[in-house]
């Protein structure tokens, strides 16, 4: 599976890489592979998140996707590269926008952990209302669950009675709470927590360094030295 890491900028507001290609196989509601010139490329959605495959729904984003994708050509607009080396886009089709399309179709939720990195996240959150409304896909169940508490990975609470109103205000909590910006310019280790609970210190100029985001109210710190990290229970990355 191609990386295209080379090809992108370090923040998802600053897209410098689109690539073309043709759609292999549908995941699920937000996962798919993309054959381009360089290779194959395992791309996730931005800005939504579709039900998982084990949960309610599931079967129905994942449809809901093939339906609009099925074969097609399709330009990406690549953000960044997610922590399971995903290429995260924007992608368009004969449809149109797809990320937009599957909100639109009440097939997905705005991703509201992520929306803060685009300026177009008030949209996200509307498409996602206006599906919702009309009791549209998905929101034909009143009781349908967030993919983010479904999956339970330590996520920050992004509140699950869904409104336009608690859309917009989670993403504002979420640009409030994450400090993107290191406290001093000696301090510039960034200590971040995965998925799995494990504490990662990255070194500027890591592979991963300029992709990792600092939540400090998930935990997250910055280090002025490599064994202050070591000294708080953070372990090198290993792609230093």
């Amino acid at each position: 599976m191609l990386c295209l890491t080379a090809a992108l900028s370090t923040s998802a507001t600053e897209a410098t890489a689109t690539f073309e290609g043709r759609v292999a196989r549908i995941y699920d509601g937000d996962t798919l592979d993309v054959v381009t010139a360089p290779g194959t490329v395992r791309v996730r959605l931005f800005g939504i998140d579709a039900p998982e495959h084990d949960q309610r729904h599931g079967n129905l984003a994942r449809d809901g996707l093939r339906s609009l994708l099925r074969n097609s050509q399709v330009t990406m607009q690549l953000l960044n590269t997610d922590r399971y080396q995903r290429q995260v886009a924007i992608v368009t089709g004969a449809p149109g926008n797809i990320n937009e399309a599957m909100l639109e179709r009440g097939l997905a939720w705005a991703y509201r952990y992520y929306l803060p990195e685009h300026p177009d996240a008030a949209r996200y959150c509307e498409l996602e209302n206006r599906a919702r409304t009309a009791r549209r896909g998905l929101w034909r169940d009143r009781k349908a669950t967030a993919p983010w508490l479904h999956r339970n990975r330590g996520e920050p609470a992004l509140g699950d009675t869904p409104s336009l109103q608690e859309c917009l205000a989670a993403v504002r909590r979420v640009a409030q709470s994450a400090n993107t910006s290191p406290p001093s310019k000696t301090c510039t280790i960034k200590g971040n927590i995965n998925r799995a609970g494990e504490k990662i210190f990255h070194l500027p100029g890591s592979t991963a360094y300029a992709r990792t985001r600092i939540n400090t109210a998930a935990g997250e710190r910055w280090f002025c030295s490599e064994k202050e990290a070591a000294a708080a229970g953070w372990r090198a990355a290993r792609d230093r």
